[in-house]
């Protein structure tokens, strides 16, 4: 079974990332940024289902990257 893309991290981007985000940030900038991020919230209007899926398949993601 091929491992889905929302499933893996892109470790080279990450470690480049961590390495350079001093160039074009700071670190308070990018605290408060992913904070923000990890509070992401639905769209208006949902369906029950449609937030059930959109939680699983967008909310959980993007808290666990």
């Amino acid at each position: 079974m091929a491992a889905c893309l929302t499933d893996s991290a892109d470790l080279p981007f990450s470690r480049a990332f961590l390495m350079t985000y001093k160039d074009f940030t700071t670190l308070d900038d990018l605290f408060d940024l992913l904070v923000q991020r990890f509070r992401i919230q639905p769209p208006e209007n949902l369906t029950p289902k449609e937030l059930e899926d959109w939680t699983k398949f967008k909310q959980r993601v993007v808290q666990i990257r």
